[in-house]
């Protein structure tokens, strides 16, 4: 329950973050001389799209503690990864970081969609914070997937700090983080997740400097 918990506090945290400023800023379009319906009408829709994001979130994840059965679709990993991305670009933007992307799958994978999210942004979430501490003049996210003979393949690379080899592993354990405040249930997640679709998640250095992050899923789960 402890672990659960944690990570409903730890995944619900950047919807409700995007609720908020959504709704900040729909309230300044309207206070304006002139109000800006239509700006505030996206805002709007924005909120309704985060609480929605929020509501899978928590059922995704009670999904994940009860080893319930994943909602399964046929879909392209690809495009998962932009929609993680779209998830992500105000973090991106505001933390000036250049993003490079190679996404060459060609081929349908069957998975839970919203899962598959939720680990992508769990890993650019973490590369994000990995580089926000690091001495580089450029912080550079590189995202690349690729096909495998019966599956795919996805990296999220960066080039923070990056993790020392002997704590490789030790990363996707519960509640283990280096972060002062961190949850230590992020990467735990992912694990879950992919461990879920019968997958392969592990650590590596980059080679620009940072963390490597990859993780191998089959074609279909069963």
């Amino acid at each position: 329950m402890a672990e659960f918990s944690a990570s409903i506090a730890h995944e619900i945290c950047q919807p409700l973050l995007g609720i908020a400023a959504n709704a900040a800023a729909s309230l300044r379009w309207l206070q304006r001389d002139v109000p800006d319906v239509d700006e505030a009408i996206a805002g709007l829709k924005d909120i309704r799209a985060g609480c929605e994001r929020a509501a899978n979130i928590v059922k995704a994840l009670g999904a994940l503690a009860r080893q319930a059965p994943l909602q399964l679709q046929i879909l392209n990993i690809d495009d998962v990864i932009r929609e993680a991305i779209q998830l992500t670009q105000p973090a991106l933007t505001a933390q000036r970081v250049r993003l490079e992307t190679a996404l060459s799958v060609n081929q349908s994978i069957v998975a839970d969609a919203v899962q598959l999210q939720q680990l992508l942004v769990n890993l650019i979430t973490n590369a994000l914070e990995a580089m926000a501490g690091s001495a580089q003049e450029e912080s550079v996210l590189r995202i690349n997937s690729f096909n495998l003979k019966e599956g795919v393949e996805v990296c999220v690379e960066d080039n923070g700090p990056g993790i020392p080899a002997e704590r490789r592993e030790q990363i996707f354990g519960a509640f283990y983080t280096t972060k002062s405040t961190g949850l230590g249930v992020g990467l735990a997640i992912c694990r879950a997740v992919v461990d879920a679709h019968h997958g392969r998640i592990w650590a590596q250095a980059s080679a620009c400097g940072g963390a490597r992050m990859r993780f191998k899923l089959p074609t279909c789960c069963y």
